[in-house]
């Protein structure tokens, strides 16, 4: 029996059970990732912020002599 006949080969709706998975995973990984990136850039902007209000020269804190 030839090995690339009709009856060996995969049905396609096997094929598509297992390539749903597949795009689910990669979507998943692709969404955690955005949403990282979205949080980095978040803390790197929020720590340039409060490093400015820092090196502020009117702070008020400091005591006058």
């Amino acid at each position: 029996m030839d090995p690339l006949s009709p009856q060996n080969l995969p049905s396609p709706e096997n094929t598509e059970q297992s390539g749903s998975g597949e795009k689910n995973t990669g979507s998943i990984i692709g969404i955690i990732i955005i949403v990282l990136v979205l949080a980095l850039g978040g803390l790197y902007f929020w720590g340039k912020r409060v490093a400015e209000k820092d090196n502020n020269p009117n702070n008020t804190n400091l005591p006058r002599e």
